[in-house]
């Protein structure tokens, strides 16, 4: 598809730009960041200022999609964040690209205007690609989201007879029964390869079975299955399929390589879960209007599954494109999602119809940061939008988002 901007677009290009800085000099114990007459990064060279499409339509309504008042009324919610990217694809085309605020604040140095080529920790964001590697393992193997996951578990867990009756669907719907098992907090430990045994031999509540209770846990432990599974699938590295049971270093290795090589690579994704390889790709994240320097998220690779990929809105998109569109897609596993409400947990209605996804949000202290991937089957249209810190609106990016999309339409 031949990309052309707008020229009704253009006073949009003021919500991004791209400014190079240098180096950080050393004077009297303080960093004294300059800017610096110099050209875009190479790294940040293919990155849009702003990029539109031709904007989607609605052939029964008549109506098209406003960019200006799309991203107008977005500002009204975000405006006096440090940051945020934005992207939108219809039909898994791109139709929108754009970003505003900074990925380094005036504080951090040296300082950097964000841009759309900027990785974030999209957090439980994750779940969304853990399912649909998951599925795709699955179903590989003539299995489905309603076997259940015994066979997977670590032999030397000794997992509850409860445990290794739950199924695929009910691990990834929240509706396990195991939410008295462990909190959405201390991930370091409560996700860790120790932490999600204890969550197993901890055993499930009968009654519980089928409530949805939302835990982080539910789908980190997955992390510690997915190199299970892969072995019985056809493509299982051959390291991986002589492997006896899979301990804490290969749970990380393993499950990291399947979602790169099953779900990331096939679309051209490079994403990451070690925060501290991004360096100049990475954002920080900050405390709503707080003149501060910026937080760094590090490594996440011993407790993911949950949370933990750093990606930018672009990426989002191309992976979602490809769970419904492209090479990933497989045995209905994007319906399989939907349907069942697997890695799928915020839902919102417009007059085009559903938008399924996942929000993502991590906090440190008064630091935050959130994300957002939602996928409309209907029209074909996906949204995925990246902030560094706390959304101003109370619905948070849920209601953000939605009633930028309902009020674009025109």
């Amino acid at each position: 598809m031949k990309k052309t901007l707008k020229k009704t677009m253009l006073a949009l290009a003021a919500l991004v730009a791209i400014t190079a800085f240098s180096g950080c000099k050393k004077d009297g114990g303080k960093a004294n960041c300059e800017l610096a007459e110099q050209e875009i990064p190479a790294a940040y060279s293919m990155c849009p200022v702003a990029y539109f499409e031709i904007p989607p339509t609605n052939a029964a309504s008549g109506k098209t999609f406003n960019y200006t008042k799309f991203m107008a009324l977005l500002e009204d919610s975000l405006s006096g964040i440090g940051g945020y990217q934005i992207c939108l694809t219809e039909g898994g085309f791109p139709k929108l690209a754009a970003s505003k605020g900074f990925a380094r604040g005036p504080k951090d140095c040296p300082p950097m205007d964000l841009t759309t080529c900027h990785k974030m920790n999209v957090a439980s964001v994750t779940k969304m690609f853990t399912a649909a590697v998951t599925l795709k393992l699955l179903y590989a193997q003539g299995l489905d989201e309603d076997d259940s996951i015994g066979a997977f578990i670590p032999a030397s867990w000794n997992a509850p007879v409860g445990v290794k009756n739950l199924t695929f669907k009910q691990m990834f719907s929240h509706r396990s029964g195991m939410h008295m098992n462990s909190t959405n907090s201390d991930f370091d430990n409560t996700l860790s390869y120790a932490g999600l045994k204890t969550f197993v031999q901890a055993g499930v509540n009968p009654d519980s079975i089928g409530l949805q209770r939302y835990r982080n846990a539910n789908v980190a432990l997955m992390r510690i299955l997915i190199p299970q599974i892969w072995k019985g699938a056809p493509g299982c590295p051959a390291d991986l399929l002589a492997a006896g049971e899979i301990d804490d270093n290969e749970s990380q290795k393993y499950y990291e390589q399947a979602v790169k090589t099953l779900l990331f690579g096939p679309v051209g994704v490079d994403a990451e879960l070690d925060g501290t390889n991004l360096d100049d790709y990475k954002a920080l994240y900050y405390a709503l209007d707080s003149n501060v320097t910026g937080h760094a998220e590090g490594n996440w690779k011993n407790k993911t599954g949950g949370d933990g990929w750093f990606m930018n809105a672009n990426d989002m998109c191309n992976v979602i494109n490809g769970i419904f569109y492209g090479p990933v897609v497989s045995n209905n596993i994007a319906t399989a999602m939907t349907s069942n409400f697997m890695g799928i947990w915020n839902t919102f209605n417009t007059p085009d119809g559903t938008f399924f996804g996942h929000g993502g949000d991590i906090s440190t202290g008064s630091y935050e940061m959130h994300s957002m991937l939602v996928f409309n089957p209907a029209n074909g249209i996906a949204i995925a939008i990246n902030i560094n810190s706390k959304p101003k609106t109370a619905g948070g990016l849920t209601s953000t988002v939605q009633q930028a999309y309902i009020g674009a339409w025109e």
